[in-house]
């Protein structure tokens, strides 16, 4: 789940989870506070995910989300696996 926090100083910090995942400064920082100002949970956290560039993919079905994980590549890197969907049945 998103969240933000305005400072004083002008800035916002979009968060995931409470981890930091970016910093809106000066314009952009007002243009999201005038965004979300008002508006209620779910368009606040569409606007957060459209801000931080659909950060969670939150495209996919429910159940898919829940079977990707990350694993290690050959060359020591981290990638998304999928599993295949299973082949409909044949009438």
């Amino acid at each position: 789940m998103f969240s933000y926090r305005s400072t004083r100083d002008g800035k916002v910090f979009l968060s995931w989870n409470d981890k930091v995942v970016m910093t809106l400064k000066e314009a952009s920082a007002s243009r999201f506070l005038a965004a979300v100002d008002g508006a209620d949970d779910e368009l606040a956290q569409l606007e957060m995910a459209r801000i931080t560039g659909n950060f969670k993919r939150g495209n996919e079905p429910a159940d898919r989300r829940a079977e990707t994980k990350t694993v290690k590549t050959a060359t020591g890197g981290r990638s998304r696996f999928v599993p295949p969907r299973p082949l409909p049945a044949a009438d």
